[in-house]
C-alpha cells in the first residue's frame, strides 16, 4: 500500500493522503496551511500548481535514477528548437494516481494501447510470434513496392501523371503544344514550371518591350505628343489658359490685377 508523501499515511491519490490531496485540489499546494495576501491571482495559483508537481517528479526522478520505468532508458525525444523533453509523469485517468515517469515512447505507446494489459500482452506476443517466422524468401513480389514511375520526356524526372507524362508536359499535349522549352517570346529565357500552358512573357517588363517593338504603344505617344504646351520658352507643363501653364498665367493674372484674389486659387 502507498503511503502518503508528506505525512505517510495511506495514500488516497496522486501520492497523498485525503488531507493533503484535497489540500492541493483547492489551493494547488498539499502542504498549504495559511491562505496568503495574493492568494485569489490565477497567475500565483498555477505558479503553487507547478511547484507540487516538480516537488513529485523531483521525487520520482531520484528513485528512477532519471530512467524511465518500463524501457530503463533516459529520455531521448527533442522539440524542434533542440530543447530535450524531460520524462512524463504518468498517472491513472481514472483514480488520478501518479505511477510513475516514463519516456515519451513508452507513455504514448501505453495512451494508445488505452492502457489495457492484456491488449498489451497480445501485442507483445504477437511480435514475438512473427520475428521467430520472419524469413526474407516468405515476401511476396506482390507485396513489394513498385518503382516509382517517370515522366517518359528525355531529362525530366517528375512523377508521372498520366499517357507516360509528368503534369507538365501532360498539359502541353493537352493544349497542343510540343515538348519544346517553354520560353518568354521577348528574351528567349525559359518560362517557370508555375506559368500558365498559355503564357508567353516571363514577367510584365517583357511583355511591355515586346509590344512597343511592334507599335503597339505609338497611339499614346502621339496622343501625348500632341498635348499643347506652355508657349514660354523653356517651359515645358501644359497648357492651362491664354496659352500658358497655370503658373505662368496666374503670374500674369497677379500682375495686371494687383491685391486682387483668384478664384480659383481661393478655392484650392
Amino acid at each position: 500500500m502507498s503511503v502518503c508523501s508528506i505525512c505517510s499515511k495511506p495514500a488516497k491519490a496522486h501520492d497523498l493522503c485525503g488531507k493533503h490531496y484535497m489540500r492541493m485540489r483547492r489551493h494547488g499546494d498539499p502542504e498549504f496551511v495559511n491562505r496568503p495576501a495574493d492568494w485569489g491571482m490565477r497567475s500565483n495559483a498555477l505558479e503553487r500548481a507547478s511547484a507540487a508537481k516538480d516537488r513529485i517528479y523531483e521525487r520520482l526522478f531520484a528513485e528512477q535514477n532519471g530512467l524511465c520505468a518500463i524501457c530503463g532508458m533516459p529520455e531521448t525525444c527533442t522539440a524542434q528548437n533542440g530543447h530535450e523533453f524531460r520524462l512524463a509523469i504518468d498517472h491513472c485517468h481514472e483514480s488520478g494516481q501518479v505511477r510513475a515517469l516514463l519516456c515519451f515512447a513508452c507513455n504514448a505507446a501505453i495512451g494508445m494501447m488505452m492502457e489495457n494489459p492484456e491488449r498489451m500482452r497480445k501485442a507483445a506476443e504477437y511480435l514475438e510470434k512473427h520475428v521467430e517466422k520472419q524469413h526474407p524468401e516468405w515476401i511476396s513480389d506482390e507485396l513489394k513496392p513498385a518503382p516509382m514511375r517517370k515522366c517518359s520526356v528525355d531529362g525530366c524526372n517528375r512523377i508521372h501523371e498520366s499517357y507516360g507524362y509528368c503534369r507538365k508536359h501532360h498539359r502541353r499535349i493537352i493544349a497542343g503544344r510540343t515538348m519544346e522549352p517553354h520560353v518568354c517570346k521577348q528574351c528567349g529565357n525559359p518560362m517557370p514550371d508555375s506559368a500558365r500552358i498559355i503564357a508567353k512573357f516571363c514577367s510584365a517588363s517583357c511583355k511591355m518591350k515586346w509590344h512597343r517593338a511592334q507599335g503597339c504603344y505609338q497611339s499614346d505617344v502621339l496622343a501625348q505628343a500632341s498635348v499643347r504646351k506652355c508657349s514660354v520658352d523653356g517651359c515645358d507643363r501644359p497648357h492651362q489658359a491664354q496659352g500658358m501653364c497655370r503658373r505662368h498665367y496666374m503670374q500674369k493674372w497677379h500682375a495686371e490685377h494687383p491685391g486682387a484674389s483668384h478664384k480659383s486659387q481661393d478655392a484650392a
